[in-house]
């Protein structure tokens, strides 16, 4: 997929994904002129100023302005906003600077008061058009807030903003994990004093238990076809990895053995899952296929490894490393190769999470002193904090939602 941007083609999505992991990638310039009103509600200025962001963010784009010096922008963005009533729409162009040429013309409808998701969703078709891949604007991320004695489930906008409570059961409720379809979480709480697994449904809030068997029961993973869960459960005092269904079914146990098997994480193509196992004496990240089968050590450097999180493009698994100064990120291919830190030593770092498209990772860290989440790219550039209150740990970034 790709336009003509002058006299060279804008590159398919593999060949942007090398590129923007290559150190010539130069982001596209882009310019979003005027974004005018009917009525006047100061509404478009938000609305542009959240695409820019949006668009700067995703890290293929550079928002040229008038003025700057360099190059010209290569394509330019118009929009008009309007109301009526409690409807809203935003309808808008892209088009190529030198010819004119329309790349896009979409029309964003929706009711008043969802002005930055008419600019997200805007902002995530720019990305799809000139990239070829999703943007993250429309995704969200789930995490824990822990507030006095108790620990509640938050959902918030990729960028940290509009927060909204998930749980508010005055218990701990840990670790949350999207379902496939972006409708659901999976999570562990302690609200009937038991570390259950529970299914939360976003649009309704319903929540349920999906067993009721003694233990703890943590660390939970959806399989990519939504099919399977996968997840940590004690049993006679050892901690093992479990498969089950989404009705909490059990399926088959995954591992056995005195050592402690937890946090997995699945290969984006559902064969195989990245776990932490202290079988070897200290804990480290193993591979194994799904069912079980063809266990194998991924991580040699370090003496603490932990909480693997495999990026959606297979490439690479981000994992949690001890040392002196505290846990940092990690990022490690498959082959158990090319190990590359991501943060930078400030404070500790846990629970990494890829974005849908595995150019970004989000995390919880103190590096400020308090814990809260950040968002850097795939490479640890472009860090930053989007939640400032502190006590927010175990983000999850959303699949690709249709808002």
């Amino acid at each position: 997929m790709g336009m003509m941007i002058g006299t060279a083609s804008l590159p398919g999505q593999q060949d942007v994904y090398m590129r923007i992991r290559s150190e010539g990638f130069r982001p596209i310039l882009i310019e979003l002129k005027s974004f005018t009103e009917d009525p006047a509600t100061g509404q478009a200025g938000l609305i542009r100023e959240t695409v820019a962001a949006d668009l700067e963010n995703s890290g293929f784009f550079y928002v040229w302005e008038p003025g700057t010096a360099g190059p010209a922008a290569a394509v330019y963005v118009e929009a008009g906003f309007t109301v009526r009533g409690t409807q809203m729409s935003l309808s808008a162009s892209l088009r190529e600077t030198a010819t004119r040429q329309t790349v896009f013309e979409k029309r964003y409808e929706g009711e008043t008061g969802g002005e930055r998701l008419l600019a997200h969703r805007l902002a995530d078709d720019i990305v799809l058009h000139l990239v070829g891949d999703y943007g993250v604007a429309t995704t969200r991320i789930a995490f824990t807030s822990r507030r006095n004695v108790s620990s509640e489930i938050r959902v918030m906008d990729y960028d940290g903003k509009d927060i909204r409570a998930v749980t508010a059961n005055g218990s701990l409720n840990l670790s949350p994990a999207w379902s496939p379809d972006g409708r659901r979480l999976l999570f562990t709480t302690y609200v009937h004093e038991n570390p259950d697994l529970a299914l939360v449904e976003l649009e309704s809030g319903d929540m349920r238990i999906l067993n009721r068997r003694k233990g703890l029961h943590s660390a939970p993973a959806w399989s990519p076809d939504g099919r399977r869960i996968a997840f940590a459960m004690t049993e006679a005092g050892n901690t093992d990895l479990y498969l089950c269904d989404p009705d909490g079914r059990l399926i088959r146990r995954l591992t056995s053995g005195p050592a402690i098997d937890s946090s997995p994480s699945w290969s984006p193509d559902g064969r195989e899952i990245a776990f932490t196992s202290d079988r070897s004496g200290s804990p480290q990240v193993y591979l194994m296929s799904a069912d079980g089968g063809n266990v194998r050590r991924l991580t040699y450097t370090g003496s603490y490894n932990d909480s693997p999180s495999w990026s959606p493009r297979g490439d690479l698994i981000a994992y949690v490393s001890r040392e002196t100064g505290g846990f940092q990120i990690y990022t490690i291919d498959p082959a158990g190769e090319n190990v590359r830190r991501i943060t930078d030593g400030r404070g500790y770092h846990e629970d990494p999470s890829w974005s849908p498209g595995g150019f970004h990772l989000v995390y919880a860290s103190n590096r400020d002193g308090r814990w809260d989440i950040y968002m850097s790219a795939w490479d640890g550039s472009r860090t930053r904090r989007l939640t400032f209150s502190g006590g927010n740990v175990c983000p999850s970034w959303s699949p690709s939602i249709n808002r």
